[in-house]
C-alpha cells in the first residue's frame, strides 16, 4: 500500500542490492522496477520503530531511484557542460544514498517497495523525448522541483522518524539534498530557467504550497497512486486467499484464506466507492510485482505451499499496517483517514492470525 509518498506525496537499485517484496511503477500501472535481482528479503523481524518509518524509507529510496535515472539521462542528452556535470553528481550521490537506505532496510528485515508515482514516471518519459537546450531547461526545472520536494520530506518526516538510525540518515541526506538544490538553482539560471517559478512540484508532507491549483492537482494524483496501491494489496490478498482455499493442506490455513478473501473483497469495494465519489475513473488491476508474488506462491510445491503462502501474506500485511497507520495520521482526505483507520483493525487481526499459523507450522516442523 502507499508509500506515504502519496499523501505526504516498491527491488530497484542500480548499484546496490535490491529489496524485495511488495512492489509497487508505470501506470497505467505506475510500477517501474530497475536494477538486478539482489538477495531475498532478510529473515530478521523488523523493529517496531523501523516498521513505523517504512513509508518514509520507501520515499527516500524512490527519490534516489528517480534522481539516478534522470541523472543518467542528463549525462547522455544534455548540451550544457554544467548540466552534464550536475547529472553526474546526481548519479554519484543518489546511488550512494540509495545503497545506504537499501542496506539499512535489508538488515532491518523491512520489506520496502521503492516506486515511481505517475507524476515522476511521466516526468522521466517526457525528458527522454527531449534533447539539447530543451532538455537542459526541462531537466534543471525538474531538479529544482524534486529537491524542494525532498527537502520538505526529509525536514518533516525524516526529523520525526521513530528509529534513531532513520533520523540520523535523514539528517545526513538532508544536507546533501540542500546542497543539490542550491547547485540546481545556479545551473538552472545558466540555461535560462526562471528559478522563481520552477517550483510547481511541492511536498505534501507538511510544507506550504504556494499554488493552490498545483496542490489540488498533486493531491488528486497522490490519491490515485494510493488507491492503486491499495488495490494491489487487496487484489493480491484475494488471489492468494483463493489459492489457499484450493491448495492449503492445513485446515486453519484454508479458513484464513477464505476469511481474507471475504474481507478484502469488501474493503476493495469501499476504496473503489471512495474513488468514484471523488470523480475518478478507477479500475483495480494487479501490479506486476504483486503478480510475481502471486506466481511465486502458485508455483510453490504442495509440501511447501502453506509456508510460502503464510510468509508472503505476513510480509504484505506488515507493510499494509504501516501504510494504513501513516494514511490515518497524514492523509489530507478525511475519507481516506476514516477508511484507513477502519481497515487497520481488520488488517492487524489477519496479520496476527497469519503469524499464529506460521508459528504453529514451525513448531510442528521442529518436532
Amino acid at each position: 500500500m502507499m508509500s506515504i509518498r502519496a499523501f505526504l506525496a516498491a527491488a530497484i537499485l542500480v548499484a546496490a542490492p535490491m529489496i524485495s517484496l511488495h512492489a509497487q511503477s508505470t501506470r497505467n500501472d505506475p510500477r517501474t522496477w530497475t536494477g538486478q535481482p539482489g538477495p531475498a528479503t532478510s529473515t530478521a523481524k523488523p523493529r517496531s520503530d523501523v516498521q513505523n518509518d517504512s513509508a518514509f524509507i520507501r520515499q527516500a529510496l524512490t527519490g534516489s531511484v528517480l534522481e539516478v535515472r534522470l541523472g543518467k539521462l542528463a549525462q547522455s542528452k544534455a548540451s550544457n557542460a554544467a548540466v552534464k556535470q550536475f547529472g553526474q553528481q546526481m548519479v554519484t550521490d543518489h546511488t550512494r544514498m540509495q545503497s545506504q537506505w537499501a542496506m539499512f532496510s535489508f538488515r532491518s528485515g523491512l520489506p520496502v517497495k521503492p516506486t515511481l508515482d505517475p507524476t515522476q514516471e511521466q516526468s522521466a518519459r517526457q525528458l527522454e523525448q527531449l534533447s539539447g537546450t530543451a532538455f537542459d531547461q526541462a531537466y534543471m526545472r525538474e531538479m529544482i522541483q524534486e529537491h524542494q520536494h525532498d527537502q520538505d520530506l526529509f525536514q518533516n518526516q525524516g526529523a520525526r522518524a521513530d528509529a534513531p538510525e532513520v533520523r540520523q540518515m535523514a539528517a545526513a541526506d538532508l544536507a546533501t539534498i540542500q546542497q543539490h538544490l542550491s547547485t540546481a538553482q545556479q545551473v538552472a539560471s545558466q540555461v535560462g530557467v526562471n528559478t522563481n517559478v520552477a517550483t510547481t512540484r511541492q511536498s505534501t508532507a507538511g510544507g506550504n504550497v504556494a499554488n493552490p491549483r498545483a496542490r489540488n492537482n498533486r493531491d488528486r494524483d497522490d490519491l490515485k497512486v494510493y488507491l492503486h496501491e491499495v488495490a494491489d494489496d487487496h487484489l493480491m490478498q484475494v488471489q492468494l486467499g483463493q489459492l489457499a482455499q484450493r491448495r492449503a493442506k492445513n485446515g486453519e490455513v484454508k479458513r484464513l484464506g477464505r476469511q481474507i478473501v471475504e474481507d478484502f473483497n469488501k474493503w476493495q469495494d469501499r476504496w473503489t466507492d471512495l474513488a468514484k465519489k471523488q470523480g475518478m475513473g478507477f479500475e483495480p488491476a494487479l501490479g506486476p510485482m504483486h503478480r510475481d508474488l502471486v506466481d511465486r506462491v502458485e508455483k510453490a510445491s504442495n509440501g511447501n505451499f502453506d509456508r510460502t503462502y503464510l510468509s508472503t501474506v505476513v510480509d504484505n500485511l506488515q507493510s499494509m499496517v504501516s501504510d494504513l497507520r501513516n494514511a490515518d495520521r497524514n492523509a489530507r482526505w478525511q475519507g481516506v483517514r476514516n477508511l484507513a483507520d477502519d481497515e487497520l483493525k481488520v488488517v492487524q487481526q489477519h496479520l496476527a492470525a497469519a503469524r499464529q499459523q506460521q508459528e504453529k507450522l514451525n513448531n510442528r516442523a521442529s518436532k
